[in-house]
């Protein structure tokens, strides 16, 4: 099976506090809830490598410069077309400057689709729970970039470290 790759920032002790909390207030609702460790923001979408060693080295090898300002998560709210809970961000303007560096390291096309800056909570939510926007205020100001490798079982998907870089 070809692997599939994609770069991420992991939230930060801050955000996944508050999301294990909320998993844990509930935990009673009918949804997958995505573990702690899984949780990210994704900024390269999942792709397959042609050359995965050339691609981690490249990876490995990026200079980029962290973001002067926060990114900011401002209401967490049921994204009905996916059936998932996502933690919605404001600005995302301010990692544009990343994505763009990361698309033409890895010569990679500009997406069509505007960027949603979002952290996946939950997946597999039914339509007829209707769940609320709840406002939030997280922000933090990422310090990593993290290539990871999506690894899919019979039962569930998990993300895989495959290196972290900082930002300088």
């Amino acid at each position: 099976m070809p692997r599939r790759i994609f770069i991420a920032i992991k939230p930060d002790d801050f955000i996944t506090k508050d999301v294990r909390a909320m998993q844990e207030q509930l935990a009673f609702l009918p949804v997958h809830w995505i573990p702690i460790e899984n949780l990210h923001v994704t900024l390269i979408p999942p792709w397959k490598p042609t050359n995965y060693e050339k691609d981690l080295e490249t990876f490995n090898s990026l200079r980029i410069k962290q973001p002067s300002a926060p990114l900011t998560f401002t209401s967490v709210k049921f994204f009905k077309p996916k059936n998932m809970l996502w933690a919605v961000g404001q600005n995302p303007e301010i990692i544009a400057p990343v994505i763009e560096n990361l698309r033409n390291v890895f010569n990679f096309a500009k997406d069509e689709r505007e960027y949603l800056m979002h952290i996946t909570l939950a997946k597999h939510v039914a339509a007829e729970l209707n769940i609320p926007e709840v406002k939030t205020h997280w922000q933090f100001i990422p310090t990593e970039l993290t290539l990871f490798e999506t690894v899919r079982t019979k039962d569930e998907t998990q993300y895989k470290t495959l290196s972290t870089i900082s930002l300088t």
